[in-house]
């Protein structure tokens, strides 16, 4: 486990394939996994950092 990362935020449509989700809870451990908005934040990051 990597100690030094204290969370991990998953986005993307890929982020909710089972074996993706499954590589990273087994590498950082479920505690530290976070999610949200899965289809849409990657496009408001995007936005964001254009204006």
């Amino acid at each position: 486990m990597h100690s030094c990362v204290e969370h991990v935020f998953l986005t993307g449509g890929s982020s909710l394939v089972p074996a993706v989700r499954a590589i990273f809870v087994q590498r950082f451990g479920a505690t530290r996994i976070d999610t949200g908005v899965e289809f849409t934040s990657v496009a408001r990051g995007l936005a964001l950092s254009a204006t």
